[in-house]
C-alpha cells in the first residue's frame, strides 16, 4: 500500500477514493473499505483513503478526543483492508476553515483526480460539517466523478461510529468494543522505565507510555501483548498502584507478559484487552499482592484454554 503523508505529486489510475478520519477502522469503516475495494478492482482502477491525523473535533473545538488508534495502527488497519494508497493530511485551522465543496475540488478532484468518490452513509466533513452525501451527489456530475454510499452496519440496532467504540471503551464493555471493532481493542505504547517493583515481586511488567489516550477503567485484564513480531498472553494492569503509591493520582499502565523476560525498553508493544478480571484494590501486605497476582495469572492461562471464547 503506497502511504503518502502530505500533499504531494502522486500517479495513480483513475482513483477510487473514500475520505473520513477512521479512527478506529470499525466494522463500519471496514465495510466502506470493502466496497472501495471491490468497486476499484472491477473497474481495474487505485482505492484511495484520504484521511486525516486527528479527529477534526480536536481543532475545530478544542476538546480532547480519546484516540482509538495511532496513526500507524491506521494505516496498518487500512493496509490490510486491501487499498492501494492511504493519504494521510495534517488537520490544521486551514482545513478546519475549508468548505466542504472547496475541499473536495481542491483535494478530491483537482489533486487526486477522483474518476469515483464513495462514503459511508453519515458521513460528514467541511466547515460546520456542512459536506455530506446529499452535497457529493449533487456536485458529483459537475465534477465529473461517480458517486456511491456504503450503507450503514449497525449494532444492536444504532449505526457503528467511533464514537460508540470510545463509549464502550471508557465504560468497560470490551465485548461490544470487540463486536463494533471486529477485534480486540488493544492499547499501543512505548515500553519506558518503572520502579522495578514488578520484578521484585516475581512478576517483572512492562510499563507502557500509550501513543493514544482511550483506555478502559482501572482493574487487571487477561489479554495479549505482541512486541518485536510475536504474540504472549498478558496481564494488562491499569491504575495507580494503590498498595505502593496511595497518594498517587496518575493512572498507570503494566503489561506483564506470560513467558518473556527480555528487555525492551525503548520498544514498542501492542496490548490487547479480552476481559477484565478484577478491579483495583489495594492490598495490606506485599504478600497478599503477590498472592493475588499469582491468581491473577491463573486466571490468564485459563483465559487461553481451548474453547475459552476470547
Amino acid at each position: 500500500m503506497l502511504r503518502v503523508t502530505g500533499r504531494q505529486s502522486l500517479s495513480l489510475r483513475s482513483p477510487v477514493v473514500t475520505l473520513g478520519t477512521f479512527d478506529g477502522v470499525h466494522i463500519g469503516h471496514q465495510k466502506v473499505l470493502s466496497d472501495l475495494v471491490a468497486w476499484a478492482r472491477t473497474a481495474r482502477r487505485d482505492s484511495v483513503v484520504l484521511t486525516f491525523d486527528q479527529p477534526p473535533r480536536v481543532v475545530v473545538s478544542g476538546q480532547a478526543v480519546p484516540i482509538i488508534t495511532p496513526v500507524e495502527k491506521k494505516l496498518s488497519l487500512l493496509e490490510a483492508s486491501g487499498v492501494d494508497a492511504a493519504v494521510v493530511l495534517h488537520f490544521d485551522q486551514e482545513l478546519a476553515q475549508m468548505g466542504a465543496e472547496e475541499f473536495v475540488r481542491s483535494y478530491v478532484v483537482d489533486w487526486l483526480r477522483a474518476s469515483g468518490v464513495i462514503v459511508g452513509y453519515y458521513c460528514q466533513f467541511g466547515r460546520g460539517r456542512s459536506g455530506d452525501v446529499r452535497l457529493l451527489a449533487s456536485i458529483a456530475k459537475e465534477y465529473g466523478f461517480e458517486f456511491r454510499t456504503s450503507e450503514p452496519v449497525k449494532v444492536g440496532g444504532y449505526p457503528v461510529s467511533s464514537t460508540t467504540v470510545r463509549g464502550a471503551v471508557l465504560a468497560g464493555d470490551l465485548k461490544l468494543a470487540r463486536k463494533l471493532l471486529g477485534r480486540h481493542y488493544s492499547l499501543i505504547g512505548t515500553v519506558i522505565h518503572g520502579d522495578g517493583r514488578g520484578h521484585a515481586l516475581g512478576f517483572p511488567t512492562a510499563n507502557l507510555q500509550p501513543l493514544h489516550t482511550l483506555r478502559p477503567p482501572a482493574g487487571v485484564y487477561a489479554g495479549r501483548a505482541a512486541v518485536r513480531g510475536r504474540c504472549y498472553p498478558a496481564l494488562v494492569s491499569i491504575g495507580i498502584r494503590p498498595t505502593f503509591h496511595p497518594s498517587a493520582s496518575e493512572a498507570v499502565t503494566e503489561v506483564y507478559l506470560e513467558g518473556f523476560h527480555d528487555l525492551i525498553y525503548g520498544e514498542l508493544l501492542e496490548a490487547e484487552f479480552f476481559r477484565l478480571i478484577r478491579k483495583q484494590r489495594t492490598f495490606s501486605s506485599r504478600d497478599a499482592l503477590v498472592r493475588q497476582m499469582e491468581r491473577d495469572r491463573e486466571e490468564l492461562l485459563r483465559e487461553l484454554e481451548p474453547g475459552v471464547e476470547q
